[in-house]
């Protein structure tokens, strides 16, 4: 599935939300919600190659599991908190997406912990 197609419906459904928006706005918020729903889902599939691309490099240089899937957890997380921070903006909560996006990097603070550890100790056990 190419990008570009996905980028130009984005665009077209961009333009539609601004001229319904003043005319019904929660029929814009609605549409918003849905169409961007509707673009995940559609780039999964893409998504789900480029993961298994990465895991293939991640084996060939003996990269140890914990490192990758916490990294990978932490791309997720950091997409997931930019979206949902971004659909509350689009319905006006400019203030709960800053919440949003507070929660996201203490969660992806904790979830990096096991890898700050490791470096951590293997810096204690060369010196």
């Amino acid at each position: 599935m190419d990008i570009l197609p996905l980028m130009a419906l984005g665009f077209l459904i961009t333009v539609i939300l601004v001229m319904l928006r003043p005319l019904r706005p929660e029929m814009a918020t609605i549409l918003a919600l849905a169409a961007g729903a509707f673009l995940i889902v559609l780039i999964l599939g893409r998504l789900r190659g480029l993961v298994q691309t990465i895991s293939d490099l991640a084996i060939r240089v003996e990269l140890h599991p914990l490192f990758l899937r916490t990294a990978l957890k932490v791309i997720g997380l950091a997409y997931l908190a930019g979206f949902t921070a971004q659909v509350c903006r689009d319905s006006g909560e400019g203030a709960m997406a800053g919440k949003v996006e507070l929660v996201g990097k203490v969660a992806i603070l904790a979830l990096a912990m096991p890898v700050m550890w490791a470096v951590l100790n293997t810096l204690l056990e060369l010196f």
